[in-house]
C-alpha cells in the first residue's frame, strides 16, 4: 500500500526500484486536493504543537472563510502531512481535504502524546 499528500491509499508494487500502481480508485477527486501546510506554534507553557493546515485551493489573503479545528482520535497517534496508513487517520485526512475543498480553513493539531515525538512530548 502507498500513498501521498495527495493520493489515497492505493495498492502498489515495487520492482527494480520503481513503483507501479497495481489497484487504485481512478475517480478519486485528486484536482480538488491541497497539500496541507506543516506548522508548529506555541502553547501556553511553550510547549512546541505540531499540526497540519489545509487551505482552500485559491485562497486570497482578504477573503473570509470558515475554519475549523480538528483533533483527531486519540493521543497515541498523529496526523500526517498525507493520507495516513491507519484506516481511521486515513479517513480523517480525507475529511480534511473535503472541508478544504468545500472553502474551510481547516488546522488538524497533534497531541501531546502522540506517537514520534518522543516522552517529554
Amino acid at each position: 500500500m502507498g500513498s501521498s499528500g495527495l493520493e489515497p491509499a492505493a495498492v502498489k508494487r515495487l520492482e527494480q526500484g520503481k513503483t507501479q500502481t497495481i489497484f487504485s480508485s481512478e475517480d478519486y477527486p485528486r484536482s480538488h486536493l491541497t497539500l496541507p501546510e506543516a506548522v508548529v506554534f506555541s502553547a501556553a507553557d511553550g510547549m512546541k504543537i505540531h499540526g497540519q493546515l489545509f487551505l482552500p485551493k485559491g485562497l486570497k489573503t482578504d477573503q473570509k472563510n470558515p475554519v475549523l479545528l480538528f483533533f483527531h482520535g486519540g493521543s497515541r497517534r498523529q496526523m500526517l502531512l498525507g493520507f495516513h496508513h491507519r484506516d481511521y487517520y486515513h479517513y480523517a485526512y480525507a475529511m480534511n481535504q473535503y472541508l478544504a475543498s468545500k472553502g474551510y480553513i481547516v488546522l488538524s493539531v497533534n497531541y501531546r502524546s502522540g506517537t514520534g515525538y518522543g516522552l517529554k512530548f
